[in-house]
């Protein structure tokens, strides 16, 4: 079973289990807590991230160790697990997130570039030992501690119902008039987005668009990694600065309605669930 599943999972655990807005900001409340309880994850983002970044790395390690043992030269993907916890922002508060990153989208690019995660990719030596890794990834999980294997059953569990929680909480009729007043709010500021997920999906969109825009502005820099030419930098800045002050208005109307979408999205994780986590 290969391991991309658990970093593909990751970022949603960490930050969220409520769609593409939750996948790229710091979530607190709401439907991030009630799902973390529900599946007995810890609380916050930061503890979340360590913890699953952990246990990613020690199967990795694991899957190494076994690979070499069957003569394959393997490289794990291993996570920088203090460094990243920094570098992205899962130890800040929504309002130090949104006055920080935003959305994620242009600070984290910009971070990504001026000191790049020291994060690896997993590589081996050839597509033959496909097979091989296959066993061994099987032979890591089987490995685990008794502890360690309850969090990735809990991963497992969560992955699995994170779709159902997703279509619950866009059709719920009290979020649904919720995001209407949010929605008012955010007009009245100058946006036209429905409710977060769609002014994340607005911005993530037109970020896309700036980074096409910019290819051919990337040059060498000083590693021989590409570097953003001075006129490229300041429109990527430009555009953080723009999506933090949309990320600022989207907090600043979530929390205008007090505790209620918090509440709300809590029920729906509650009720949608029901006897799904473990």
């Amino acid at each position: 079973m290969p391991l991309t599943w658990l970093l593909a999972a990751l970022a949603l655990l960490v930050l969220g289990a409520s769609g593409a807005a939750y996948a790229v900001a710091v979530r607190h409340g709401g439907a991030a807590d009630a799902t973390a309880e529900a599946f007995g994850f810890p609380l916050t983002p930061a503890e979340r991230f360590a913890a699953t970044a952990r246990l990613s790395n020690e199967m990795e390690e694991s899957v190494a160790a076994c690979m070499r043992a069957r003569g394959h030269e393997y490289s794990p993907a291993l996570i920088d697990i203090a460094g990243d916890t920094a570098r992205y922002g899962y130890d800040l508060t929504p309002e130090e997130y949104a006055s920080t990153f935003g959305f994620g989208l242009a600070e984290g690019f910009l971070r990504s570039m001026d000191a790049p995660s020291s994060s690896a990719s997993a590589s081996y030596s050839t597509p033959a030992a496909g097979p091989d890794l296959d066993a061994c990834r099987e032979r890591a999980r089987e490995e685990l501690p008794a502890a360690d294997r309850t969090l990735l059953e809990q991963i497992e569990a969560y992955d699995a119902a994170r779709g159902q929680i997703e279509s619950a909480l866009r059709s719920d009729p009290e979020l649904r008039r919720l995001n209407e007043q949010w929605s008012r709010c955010m007009a009245a500021r100058g946006y036209t987005a429905t409710d977060e997920e769609d002014l994340v999906r607005q911005e993530s969109a037109a970020f896309d668009a700036l980074l096409a825009d910019l290819g051919a502005s990337l040059v060498p820099g000083p590693s021989g990694a590409p570097s953003l030419t001075p006129d490229a930098r300041a429109r990527v800045e430009a555009f953080r600065d723009a999506e933090i002050a949309a990320a600022e208005a989207s907090l600043a109307c979530r929390s205008s309605l007090g505790d209620a979408i918090d509440e709300a999205e809590a029920r729906v994780v509650r009720e949608t669930l029901g006897a799904t986590a473990p």
